[in-house]
């Protein structure tokens, strides 16, 4: 099954864009390297006028506060608000108009692949992007959209570097851990890797799975909290007697074998990281119609909640020590070639007290792998919480493109918090004509609130250090987690 992109009308007419995996990426006049699909040529398109999400078979879009509007077969879709499109859709925007064709067929049962954005043909889109000039900040008021592709970037950096690392040799398939049979109900026999996966078949599922136990060789003990995939348990691995984080992931994947498969074999990645600082995945699975992921668990509150109990920010010393171990972590992930992709205080998990805090990194990888997977995504994932307000503006315009550069963003809008209860921009802002901006957009154009103006008190070195973390550009920001702990810590001494 694929997704295809028709430019039928405009300045990129005549190209066709085929996807046969989860892009999401910004529409707009912006001559940005990063904007996908830039239209220069189009006056009544905003220089960030929406925002696509390829997730074969589904494919959404979000009007992100254009001037001139969206349009969907016609019809003006509300600014800010999710469209689901469907095979036939005509979208509009500025003088560009696109057709999408979906074309369905048997789920592919090989070894994954990993993908690009590319033109089906060869085309002339280098000669339509370079002959036109800076487009006027102006943008006339009258109709519509449109799109066209840039050279993209290597999506698939982190994925690469760890499949041409070479891994001790696992179980030859994956079988039943209750019966030991083979998998019947989903395409996961040929996983190279199953050292870390939980696998039960359908027959002894039903007799092990009761209402209250999710998830066999589990016991749960209570509900932690609900994250955004689904609930979160403390649970006792029965094999073992070991506390556990349960995540259940209600994602329906069973329906799409190819998507479980792949969504297993990514977290496997993020099963291989081992560091005093990271949260260790214990095992993961199939139990039903959703998957599940065990970690350690932790005896602690997470930044987010800590905060909130010492009155809504932490000392300074304590703060830039949680997070000197976060980027710690980080650093590490990075030289082993995995991107986090979700820094963020409720993702910092802290344990012990003041002065002798211990800080751990969890969910690496889950946000990514969930979105190859076509289970969320940018434009789902969307109100002014959690993720949103710590993500970088590179991974709005391409939320594949996002390197250890992203991470380092995450670390600094998490330390900014922590510090301030506040986050890095103000959101609940109004744009030209009096409504409420839209959150990607306040990310993509206006500027981070100096961190002194929100406290006064914070030292200049530490408030300067944030805001090279928070660059715009991430060439602009530090060129490693580690060197941004560094510049942390002397800035506390010379404070």
């Amino acid at each position: 099954m694929r997704v295809i992109l028709e430019v039928i009308q405009g300045p990129s007419a005549g190209e066709q864009f085929v996807f046969e995996r989860r892009e999401a990426f910004v529409v707009g006049r912006k001559k940005n390297e990063r904007v996908q699909f830039p239209v220069p040529g189009d006056p009544y398109l905003s220089r960030y006028h929406m925002l696509i999400e390829i997730s074969p078979p589904h494919c959404y879009l979000r009007d992100i506060g254009s001037t001139n509007g969206t349009y969907v077969n016609g019809k003006k879709i509300p600014r800010a608000s999710l469209k689901r499109l469907k095979d036939g859709d005509r979208i509009r925007g500025g003088r560009t108009v696109m057709r999408l064709r979906i074309e369905t067929g048997p789920i592919e049962t090989g070894p994954i692949e990993t993908g690009r954005l590319e033109p089906a043909e060869p085309t002339s889109q280098r000669e339509v992007v370079g002959a036109v000039e800076q487009m006027s900040k102006h943008e006339p008021v009258e109709p519509l959209a449109g799109a066209h592709s840039a050279e993209p970037v290597d999506p698939d950096w982190d994925t690469k570097a760890f499949e041409n690392r070479p891994t001790a040799s696992g179980p030859p398939s994956l079988r039943c851990g209750h019966c030991g049979g083979p998998p019947t109900d989903a395409d996961l026999g040929d996983l190279c890797d199953t050292r870390m996966i939980g696998y039960v078949c359908p027959e002894c599922r039903d007799k092990l799975r009761t209402p209250d136990q999710p998830v066999p060789n589990y016991e749960k003990l209570g509900t932690l909290h609900r994250g955004p995939f689904g609930p979160v348990y403390k649970a006792r691995r029965i094999s073992t007697g070991k506390l556990v984080a349960l995540k259940v992931l209600s994602s329906n994947l069973s329906s799409n074998p190819r998507a479980a498969k792949l969504f297993l074999r990514e977290m496997t990645l993020a099963c291989r990281l081992k560091h005093p600082n990271i949260v260790p995945i214990v095992e993961m699975g199939q139990a039903g119609r959703d998957l599940w992921i065990a970690s350690e668990f932790v005896e602690g509150v997470d930044g987010r909640q800590l905060a909130h109990r010492l009155g809504g920010t932490l000392p300074l010393g304590d703060a830039v020590e949680i997070l000197c171990q976060a980027l710690e972590a980080l650093d590490y992930a990075h030289q082993e070639h995995l991107v986090h992709r979700d820094v963020k205080p409720s993702n910092v998990l802290v344990s012990g007290g003041p002065g002798a805090y211990l800080a751990r990194l969890s969910d690496f990888g889950l946000i990514r792998n969930m979105d190859e997977a076509g289970v969320s995504g940018i434009t789902r994932r969307g109100e002014v919480r959690g993720t949103v307000p710590f993500m970088p503006p590179e991974q709005v315009l391409d939320c594949r493109f996002v390197k250890p550069a992203g991470d380092v963003y995450g670390a600094g809008a998490t330390l900014y918090w922590l510090l301030t209860g506040r986050f890095v921009r103000e959101f609940d802002v109004l744009d030209g004509r009096g409504e409420k901006k839209d959150a990607y957009l306040v990310i993509l154009e206006d500027p981070i609130v100096p961190i002194r103006r929100r406290d006064p008190s914070i030292p200049d070195p530490i408030a300067k250090v944030i805001e090279i973390a928070l660059e715009k550009e991430p060439e602009d920001r530090y060129e490693t987690a580690a060197e941004m702990a560094r510049a942390l810590r002397n800035a506390v001494r010379s404070s």
